[in-house]
């Protein structure tokens, strides 16, 4: 967009360029949209209100956090053997590390292991789950992709892997090597629990695959061993049996095992969505954006079509009019005696009359 300019012999000191068109400033486009400020100012209070009116329809949803730590142990003497006879066969299992930790938690079998152990449905969805029959009810968004005209139903693991899915958040900073695992509730209580059963489900799975693999790889030492004749390596071997039998001893210490946790699960006080005001403000300054684009862009095909009709209407040009405005469009100079009826003959007669005087 730009704005004519009439024939200022100081174009060119100025850097306007030759063919009169200079662009817009901030505040040409204020004057341009200060005819439709009633507008901007309705459509802005309109989106403002629309948006408060539906997330005041959405219910409070309470966030609990629990923070944790990958135990790390220290490492014995025995580590170097161990790495040494890997070979062998033997699984190896190592410290916790915070990646382990977080895929674990986002992982699809403990979300479908903890709604199986505790139903947590009437909790998660207090207002489709029906205690008394345990079904569940299709919601408005489950209908537009399943048939819901079988009426509800009871609760499976993809019901379970969708609330884990809109309300499980799993965060880690590897700076620090701590991990966040957050629940998203209707009722604070209930966030907290299911926090608390998450936490509790990922240390019994830790627990449970480190002494399976301790009792697989006691069984395989146990077998190298009565078929080994070399008595170095028959020593190795009972050394390696020694560490897998601490394993699993460390293993059956739950509290110790798998991770620390750093920050308890608390009951929230407050909140956490959805942010009302915020949501609202956010709507309001993208409908008041929206339309100033509109305006702007139906005065730009208003003044292209009068361009093309042969009449100077663009934005600027001299007798161009805003609506609402009478007269000029703001900030045009119109020089006086350019081009106007009876200009010229008027200064020859005014010339006239000095020739004969001089």
């Amino acid at each position: 967009m730009g704005r004519r300019v009439g024939n200022d012999p100081m174009m060119k000191e100025t850097g306007i360029s030759a063919d009169g068109w200079e662009p817009l400033t901030l505040g040409d486009y204020l004057r341009l949209l200060w005819p439709a400020k009633w507008w901007i100012l309705v459509v802005g209070l309109l989106c403002f209100g629309a948006a408060f009116a539906v997330t005041s329809r959405m219910p409070n949803r309470y966030r609990a956090t629990a923070v944790l730590k990958p135990d790390v142990p220290e490492q014995g003497k025995g580590s170097g053997i161990l790495g040494n006879l890997a070979g062998f066969g033997v699984t190896l299992g190592g410290p916790t590390r915070v990646e382990d930790l977080e895929v674990l938690f986002r992982s699809k079998d403990l979300t479908v292991r903890v709604f199986s152990k505790y139903t947590l449905w009437a909790a998660v969805f207090p207002d489709r789950y029906d205690a008394k029959t345990g079904t569940l009810r299709p919601d408005w968004l489950d209908q537009l992709w399943v048939d819901a005209s079988e009426g509800p139903k009871p609760p499976g693991k993809w019901d379970a892997i969708r609330a884990a899915e809109a309300s499980l958040a799993v965060s880690s900073d590897r700076r620090t090597g701590i991990i966040s695992v957050s629940f998203d509730a209707r009722a604070p209580g209930n966030a907290a629990r299911v926090v608390e059963y998450f936490l509790e489900e990922a240390k019994s799975r830790l627990q449970e695959e480190a002494l399976g693999r301790a009792n697989r790889n006691k069984n395989f030492l146990a077998a190298q061993i009565d078929r080994t004749l070399d008595p170095i390596i028959r020593e190795r071997l009972y050394t390696l049996y020694g560490q897998e039998v601490e394993k699993e001893m460390l293993a059956k210490n739950r509290e110790q095992f798998g991770f620390t946790l750093i920050d308890t699960p608390e009951v929230p006080d407050r909140k956490h969505s959805p942010r009302r005001l915020l949501t609202s403000a956010i709507s309001a300054a993208t409908g008041v954006l929206f339309t100033c684009l509109w305006v702007l862009v139906r005065r730009s095909i208003t003044a292209t079509r009068s361009r093309d009709d042969g009449t100077d209407r663009r934005f600027g040009a001299e007798g161009d009019t805003l609506p609402g405005v009478v007269g000029p469009s703001p900030g045009v100079t119109t020089h006086e005696g350019d081009d106007q009826p009876g200009s010229g003959e008027q200064r020859t007669m005014d010339q006239g009359p000095r020739e004969e005087k001089g």
